[in-house]
This record gives structure tokens, C-alpha cells and sequence, in this order.
């Protein structure tokens, strides 16, 4: 039996968590600049819905980068660290669901506004022990 996005969404969140990354949980913080970390939410794609995965930045580097960008100034060392930042931290993302047993994907790969994104379409089925553990 398939999962629910919203139930798929939260194993992908379990799951990082216990490789000991930081959520980016919506309303965790009373300044959303703050909420950084492993982002993890659910939009709908053709009318299917999707997990998605991003890194969230501090601020301080994403309004940096943005601010560059802005400018049209895409050499900026802010806008180069930002990219390889979250570039860095979705291939490792990739890894630890990938190896927890979840299909993951590059988003862009499928949907090119979603660069540095994964896409999560499937998850394990749930550990069971044999022994009661």
C-alpha cells in the first residue's frame, strides 16, 4: 500500500533527523530567516502530489546570494557558496534517504525550476525486527 505524501513527507523528515541533520520545520521559529536546515514539504505536480527536499541556508549567506543575484553579479562569492552549499547538502540528503531505502531524484531532472531540489516518490516499508527491537 502506497503512503500518503504527507505520511511519505514525515518518514523523510524521521529520517534525516536520525542521521542528525536540522529541520527546517515551518513555524518552529518566530523568525522564519532562522528556520534553516533540511526543508521537507509536500506541493502538487500534473495533479500528483510530490515530497520535495531542499537545504535551507542561514540568511545572512541566502540574502547574500539573492542580493547578488539581484544584481545581476552571478560571480559573487556569496551567490558561488550558496549554490555549492546547497548543492552539497542535497547530494548528501540524497545519500542518507537512498540508503534508508527511499527513491529519491534530483528534481531539476525533472522539472527544471526545481534546481538543488530531490524529489522523494517512494519510501521503505517500515522496519519491523524479528526481535522485538
Amino acid at each position: 500500500m502506497a503512503l500518503s505524501a504527507q505520511a511519505l513527507a514525515s518518514r523523510v523528515r524521521d529520517e534525516l533527523a536520525a542521521a542528525g541533520l536540522p529541520l527546517a520545520v515551518p513555524h518552529m521559529t518566530v523568525d522564519e530567516r532562522f528556520r534553516v536546515g533540511a526543508d521537507v514539504f509536500v506541493e502538487e505536480e500534473d495533479d500528483v502530489a510530490y515530497v520535495f527536499v531542499a537545504w535551507r541556508t542561514h540568511h545572512a549567506l541566502a540574502d547574500a546570494s539573492s542580493g547578488a543575484l539581484l544584481r545581476g553579479d552571478l560571480a559573487h562569492r556569496a551567490v558561488l557558496h550558496h549554490g555549492k552549499a546547497c548543492r552539497a547538502m542535497r547530494d548528501a540528503m540524497a545519500e542518507v534517504l537512498g540508503s534508508a531505502g527511499f527513491v529519491v531524484e534530483h528534481a531539476d531532472d525533472v522539472n527544471e525550476y526545481r534546481p538543488l531540489e530531490l524529489r522523494i516518490t517512494s519510501g521503505p516499508e517500515p522496519y519491523v525486527s524479528p526481535w522485538g527491537a
